[in-house]
């Protein structure tokens, strides 16, 4: 993003988290903002890198939402967003985005909601219930919403807040299982990223790394699905960070030093993020075999 494209998004940011201040403790902030707020937690330290930007606000809520503090159209549409439908699936995704961008076509900045896709895999859509807005449905997106932590969104200074907002976004556990589990999913843009951004949660949440381990039993009971979602990402991380010639580790790299001369090689990138991995409790080995590109 250039510099005023920047400005622009955190200003959207802001104006989307006071929006759904109202029913904040009932939703978490996901997708690659996250890493910038790890970055301004009390319990994590700043990396030395600006972290890759992205240009979506994603929201998850639960299938059930309540509506007892307002409708989620209503809170976003009050606060100047308008609607922008993503025909790409039907019935199409309710987008939210600044009225400056119109109501045809996707801006720069947009908000997205999500909802966990429990049971059957299809449809990949949910109309909320109570709600104005057809959600994208995601598997493993419950992981998020059962495991978050709240943090003060003010710390950001980014946002320019002028008083204390509480957050909830996913604990550093759930953000990195997420990742990894839908990593295998992504196209080769979108894969380099993630492993970008999970090598910036590596960096900022070292001083926390020793509580990890517990909270990983937090995901899921042994013999559980969950228990079998963190085996899987465990395998992955082992394929694409077990060492520096690993597609997660390559990825990173590329993305990182594309936006930072001095950024991490593929060396450093294994070394932190299999550190991470260990502490969190996920197997680590030797690189298996490549990833399908």
């Amino acid at each position: 993003m250039t510099d005023d494209a920047t400005a622009l998004y955190f200003q959207d940011l802001r104006a989307a988290l006071i929006a759904l201040g109202p029913i904040g403790d009932r939703i978490v902030v996901v997708g690659g903002v996250v890493p910038l707020f790890y970055r301004h937690h009390p319990d994590f330290v700043m990396p030395r890198l600006p972290p890759d930007r992205t240009r979506d606000i994603d929201i998850a809520v639960p299938r059930d939402l309540p509506a007892d503090h307002g409708r989620l159209d209503d809170l976003l549409v009050a606060a100047g967003f308008v609607v922008v439908h993503n025909r790409a699936t039907n019935p199409a995704v309710t987008l939210f985005q600044p009225a400056r961008y119109g109501d045809v076509d996707r801006g720069e900045s947009y908000i997205e909601i999500l909802t966990p896709a429990v049971g059957r895999p299809e449809p990949v859509t949910e109309r909320l219930k109570l709600h104005g807005v057809v959600a994208q449905r995601l598997r493993y997106m419950d992981l998020a919403l059962d495991h978050a932590i709240t943090m003060d969104a003010s710390r950001l200074p980014e946002l320019r807040l002028d008083r204390p907002l509480l957050v909830r976004i996913p604990h550093p556990v759930s953000f990195v299982v997420h990742k990894l589990l839908v990593m295998s999913y992504r196209g080769v843009g979108k894969f380099d990223r993630d492993a970008a951004y999970l090598y910036d949660v590596a960096c900022a949440t070292v001083p926390a790394w020793a509580s990890f381990t517990s909270e990983l039993a937090k995901l899921g009971r042994p013999g559980s699905t969950r228990a079998k979602w963190i085996a899987k990402a465990g395998a992955d991380a082992r394929r694409w960070f077990g060492s520096e010639h690993g597609d997660g580790s390559l990825g990173a790299s590329r993305v990182l030093r594309s936006i930072h001369p001095e950024g991490p090689t593929q060396v450093e990138v294994a070394g932190m993020v299999g550190a991470l991995l260990d502490a969190i409790g996920l197997p680590r080995g030797q690189e298996e075999r490549g990833r399908a590109r």
